[in-house]
């Protein structure tokens, strides 16, 4: 959980993980990583009907900053995702976009996903999400959606990753296998 009770910023952890310069405007700061190593390459992901100026990292994140209040607000969720060395670039940034669509931005959730270290033995990526729902008006300050933060969802969303690599794998005539079961 990224959140204000941690000390933590939606705004800085998205400007570390893509390797960008973004504003602050909640702590009038600049957040600049653009010499961050390894970044892949990032992009932020919205349901369809989202207004198009949250598909602006800053704007995005700023926007969350401005509308949670509360001095322990949960500003975002990250998951980060172990994505196999034995397939293309091309081929973990889709397993894993396809992955953060269906899991995330399909239940109304924004993703922002970064990808690191794609040449090195520990390729990964981080998805930041939304903990508010995005529709055409923008955030939406109802209720917070609830299910992410159920264990058995946690659980799910493993083994739902476990069943995304080793369909790529196996899309790619690759014989080795992941599992949930596992850290290996």
């Amino acid at each position: 959980s990224i959140g204000r009770s941690s000390g933590k910023s939606s705004v800085a952890s998205a400007a570390y993980r893509a390797g960008e310069k973004l504003y602050d405007q909640n702590d009038n700061m600049t957040h600049d990583f653009t010499k961050k190593q390894g970044v892949y390459k990032s992009k932020i992901m919205l349901p369809d009907n989202a207004p198009e100026s949250l598909k602006d990292r800053g704007i995005l994140w700023n926007e969350i900053e401005k509308a949670e209040t509360r001095v322990n607000a949960s500003l975002a969720k990250e998951y980060q995702l172990s994505l196999p060395q034995e397939l293309s670039h091309d081929e973990k940034v889709r397993i894993a976009t396809e992955f953060a669509q269906e899991q995330f931005v399909d239940k109304g959730l924004g993703v922002d996903i970064a990808f690191h270290d794609f040449d090195s033995k520990n390729p990964h990526c981080h998805i930041m999400t939304t903990t508010r729902l995005i529709d055409k008006k923008g955030l939406d300050m109802g209720k917070k959606p609830v299910f992410f933060r159920e264990r058995r969802y946690l659980i799910d969303l493993r083994k739902d990753w476990e069943h995304s690599v080793n369909k790529g794998l196996e899309k790619n005539g690759i014989e080795e296998r992941v599992t949930a079961d596992s850290y290996r």
